[in-house]
């Protein structure tokens, strides 16, 4: 696994809200998102659940691990977003709102931040799926638009996406982590 791509052209912007034209395409995508940041904030994470939520369909790859989304009302906020407790007569359950992969960085630590958008557009670049990284921060970011550099990046994406070597735990062990840590912060 991995990319080399040469002679790509596309647009480079640095600065200070360097995530504003992204947020704009990231949020009129017709039909598919695929989000790598090894960050993200709940907020973030509930606009990829509203575009799920509208059919467009979400992949994301991020780093975390239960412990990370326990410390603070923030990351509580998180990760009832990304894990949903369902209450049965048999107990809890648990389920992903959306397709995402948490990898756990003690083996692998994702540290790429590339947004794909209806195999149309492509953003490479500093920016971590966080206020700051779209706002706050002096940032520099890539919009890629050619057609077969955007192949080569999905393919990229879903070869990470699906490795079967990158260690994430259990989302039942997960979710029972969580929720049990959530109800004692509150």
């Amino acid at each position: 696994m991995g990319l080399f791509i040469t002679n790509v052209s596309g647009a480079v912007y640095s600065g200070y809200n360097a995530g504003r034209q992204l947020y704009r395409e990231l949020m009129a995508a017709k039909k598919e998102v695929k989000v790598i940041s090894p960050f993200i904030t709940a907020g973030y994470a509930k606009r990829l659940l509203t575009l799920h939520e509208k059919g467009i369909c979400v992949q994301l790859l991020t780093n975390g691990t239960s412990k990370d989304f326990v410390t603070g009302i923030r990351n509580v906020e998180l990760a009832g977003v990304l894990v949903r407790q369902l209450k049965s007569k048999d107990g809890y359950s648990y389920e992903r709102p959306f397709p995402y992969k948490m990898c756990d960085p003690k083996y692998h630590f994702i540290h790429s931040k590339w947004y794909i958008i209806d195999e149309a557009i492509a953003f490479i670049g500093s920016m971590n799926m966080t206020c700051s990284g779209f706002s706050n921060n002096y940032e520099t970011r890539l919009r890629i638009t050619e057609a077969a550099t955007i192949v080569l990046l999905r393919k990229e994406f879903d070869a990470l996406f699906n490795d079967q070597k990158i260690q994430e735990k259990s989302l039942e062990e997960w979710g029972k982590e969580i929720y049990q840590r959530a109800d004692c912060v509150g």
